[in-house]
């Protein structure tokens, strides 16, 4: 299994995910009964600006990973995707990925 991280993809989700609190900020309805669904809204909009930005501004400032751009974990005794999806019950099991005898 390939691990590691593309700085400029981190820094994409950063920015698509301040373009998703934007549009979260600008949906309201004065209808009672969609109350539910803009409590929901705001929610989510404060889950991407008070966990999401946060831990996405950490990585973009750190280099922890720059040099290891990939590695194999395998050596470490770790299993597979395919293993672990193998673990997970049925509900959460990724459709595209089949499970491998560890």
């Amino acid at each position: 299994m390939d691990v590691g991280y593309e700085p400029t993809r981190v820094m994409h989700l950063s920015r698509r995910t301040l373009e998703a609190i934007d549009g979260l900020a600008g949906l309201s309805s004065p209808d009672p009964a969609a109350a539910e669904a803009i409590r929901t809204v705001r929610l989510t909009r404060r889950n991407l600006e008070d966990h999401w930005m946060p831990a996405l501004r950490d990585i973009e400032r750190s280099d922890a990973m720059v040099q290891w751009r990939s590695g194999q974990l395998g050596a470490f005794g770790l299993r597979s995707l395919r293993a672990l999806a193998g673990a997970l019950p049925d509900h959460l099991r990724p459709t595209d990925i089949t499970a491998a005898t560890v």
